[in-house]
């Protein structure tokens, strides 16, 4: 058997049939959910698949997944032909791509019983985040991934060759074994690189934690890149395809908001998502710790959004729930994209459901603007609005201020700049600190001023 997940240019044509296991408890409803996502990230790697077997199983840890009939029907169908198929006759599969998360020993017992490769759910997972990873923690991630999911799926094989020394009955190990010795010396080479590019990272976060920051969250294929590129006016990549993009970018809004704001588009979630993955969300996680703002993006096209945002909601969660110090999540704001694509009955059925959520299209500048506007006022939430005093003595600190907040009015008197200011609490503490003085404290900052 090769190595598990060969790279493969993501043009390679394959031939599968998706193989499902139902157990008690999976309603018929989210296993064609499940399928469907399934059938969409094989086609993103150019796997086609021809049909679907689903068997009813008490339990999916069978040695072969399947039972024996069942098992003995798909290999008669995987078989070579005796002769050559005629001319334009419909392709043969050569792959089995099943829906479960298989055991090592499952994978190569349907592998021998099949004569195919089959993939897990897992495995095309992991084909496709390595054809979209982008950035670098993205990609070490990825790599540790994948040598962790090919560790236990190593076997001799009979493998006639061996190397030095060593090994059983000082024989030499195996070409199987030095793979295995390869990859535990490989990961933490990687995890220490890891660790090296996440301090840069926390610089970078560092830098601009004085700004707001509103993070894009949502189920993958949910629009977020192409709200992304709206709302920042930058080239942010755009496809129709799940996980198009992976890692974190991190853009200021365009035009200016009123506080300045920055917002970062995260990687999409997906249900059931394979622990061996869950390492590849770590920069997500900061980002959504650190946020001010969450805004989930939904799919208002999708039959399946209620599920979806589901998913989302409790990805996050579970997210922020992580590492030494948990913290609260930031506030929400719901924003349903592609309204375009439904009728005035589904838009208000929608609008019925969800009464505070917006209903945009990426695509419509008006819809953006409203979003655009809907995120400042978030940002400026919890703003008070005072009145500073800086001696003339600290003039350099007039930058400062106007760095720092939205400044209403300016003026002079004989001891100094009187600015009256939006502002958060947080950067009127550090103004303070620098020396600027607090003439008098005005009523809070009103949500719809501008």
């Amino acid at each position: 058997m090769p190595a598990p997940l060969p790279p493969r240019p993501e043009t390679t044509a394959r031939h599968a049939i998706l193989v499902a296991v139902q157990t008690p408890g999976v309603t018929d409803a989210a296993l064609d959910r499940s399928l469907d996502e399934l059938r969409r990230l094989a086609e993103g790697l150019g796997v086609v698949a021809l049909d679907t077997v689903v068997q009813k199983r008490d339990t999916a840890r069978a040695a072969h997944l399947l039972g024996q009939g069942k098992l003995d029907a798909l290999a008669a169908r995987l078989a070579p032909p005796d002769d050559p198929p005629p001319e334009g006759a419909p392709p043969r599969p050569d792959t089995v791509v099943v829906n479960n998360e298989l055991a090592p020993g499952q994978q190569f017992a349907l592998e021998k019983a099949l004569g195919v490769e089959v993939l897990d759910r897992t495995a095309v997972i992991l084909e496709v985040f390595e054809t979209r990873a982008r950035t670098h923690i993205a990609r070490l991630e990825l790599e540790i991934a994948r040598l962790e999911y090919a560790l236990p799926r190593m076997r001799d094989l009979d493998e006639p060759d061996r190397e030095g020394g060593g090994g059983r009955g000082e024989r030499g190990h195996t070409q199987a074994e030095l793979r295995r010795q390869q990859i535990r010396r490989r990961i933490p080479v990687l995890r220490e690189q890891i660790e090296g590019a996440r301090a840069a990272d926390d610089m970078a976060r560092a830098r601009r934690a004085a700004l707001p920051v509103a993070a894009i969250v949502g189920y993958t294929n949910a629009g977020k890149s192409s709200l992304m590129r709206a709302l920042t006016g930058e080239a942010i990549y755009v496809a129709d395809k799940l996980f198009a993009t992976l890692g974190s970018t991190v853009r200021a809004i365009a035009p200016e908001t009123d506080p300045k704001a920055l917002v970062v588009d995260t990687v999409g979630f997906i249900e059931d998502l394979p622990h061996a993955l869950v390492a590849s969300f770590r920069s997500t996680l900061e980002e959504v710790r650190e946020a001010d703002l969450l805004v989930f993006v939904v799919d208002a096209g999708d039959p399946h959004r209620a599920e979806q945002l589901a998913v989302s909601r409790r990805t996050v969660a579970e997210l922020a729930a992580e590492g030494p110090a948990p913290r609260p999540l930031p506030p929400e704001l719901l924003v349903f994209n592609k309204v375009d694509l439904l009728d005035a009955e589904a838009r208000e059925a929608l609008r019925a459901a969800h009464p505070d959520a917006l209903q945009i299209s990426a695509f419509d500048p008006a819809d953006v603007a409203r979003l655009r506007g809907e995120i400042e006022r978030h940002m400026r939430r919890d703003h008070v609005r005072v009145r500073l005093r800086v001696p003339f003595s600290a003039g350099h600190l007039i930058g400062e201020v106007h760095g720092a907040a939205r400044v209403v009015d300016e003026r002079y008197d004989a001891s100094g700049t009187v600015l009256e200011v939006d502002i958060d609490p947080a950067e009127l503490t550090r103004l303070e600190s620098r020396g600027v003085k607090r003439a008098a404290a005005l009523r809070e900052a009103p949500s719809e001023s501008t």
